[in-house]
């Protein structure tokens, strides 16, 4: 038994790797016409044709980005409460990208809008007020950036309307500083790594790895959370009885 146990830990580790592997080179291929837009930024000819592409980029991802987002992490959220997925990820990636494709679809042009208003307003007050409005931005880019992986946890891992499901996001950002803070910092850090020493990790584990370091960490305030409720509704019975 004792020889087993390592085996079994290191057979444990690699159908993980080979989990994210899969789902993350999944997400790149529905993700093709966003990456091949993005491409087309860096030999834009000119400053308009560079804001045109952008606005095309903008319009295509409520479309692609959000529900292939989404569906990446419908696939951890049952890797991390199962331990495991019986059959295909494929099939499962195919069957969430579908399930939630139109919830995603809303949250993907809510949010959208938010980002594009955050740049807007970026440009507009450094430029024409002043240089030192960049720090409150940038403390802003991390929470919108936390709040937005926050979303995708939400509609995965909740039956809610869609603006409870915003609600509830917002909630979670700005009620549990320490658990944004520390998802923030590990997803910055996942993805300077990725984009400065190990691009080789982009097309095979960067947005997998950054949607199991979001959902693990929030997953553990969700139980918390479903232990509140058990232990107050327990707390009833008893007072009832």
């Amino acid at each position: 038994m004792g020889y087993d146990f390592p085996f079994e830990r290191l057979y444990h580790i690699s159908e993980w790797v080979k989990n994210l592997l899969f789902i993350n080179i999944l997400w790149m291929i529905f993700n093709l016409p966003n990456l091949y837009f993005i491409a087309l930024l860096y030999i834009a000819a000119d400053f308009n044709g560079f804001i045109s592409i952008f606005i095309i980029i903008i319009c295509l991802l409520p479309f692609t980005f959000f529900p292939a987002t989404t569906a990446i992490f419908a696939v951890i959220r049952d890797l991390v409460i199962k331990n495991s997925q019986k059959g295909s990820i494929i099939r499962f990636f195919w069957k969430y990208y579908r399930k939630n494709y139109f919830l995603s679809l809303l949250y993907g042009i809510a949010i959208t809008f938010v980002w594009v208003i955050f740049v807007v307003d970026y440009y507009f007050f450094t430029t024409h007020i002043s240089s030192l409005f960049s720090y409150v931005f940038f403390i802003l880019l991390f929470f919108l950036f936390v709040f937005t992986l926050n979303a995708f946890s939400v509609i995965v891992h909740f039956k809610s309307t869609f603006f409870q499901g915003l609600k509830n996001a917002l909630l979670i950002t700005i009620g549990s500083p320490f658990l944004t803070i520390g998802i923030g910092i590990l997803n910055v850090l996942l993805i300077y790594v990725s984009f400065n020493y190990l691009t080789f990790l982009i097309p095979l584990f960067t947005v997998s790895a950054a949607a199991l370091i979001s959902f693990a960490g929030i997953y553990q305030l969700f139980l918390k959370i479903e232990l509140r409720q058990f232990e107050q509704e327990n707390k009833e019975q008893m007072l009832v009885h």
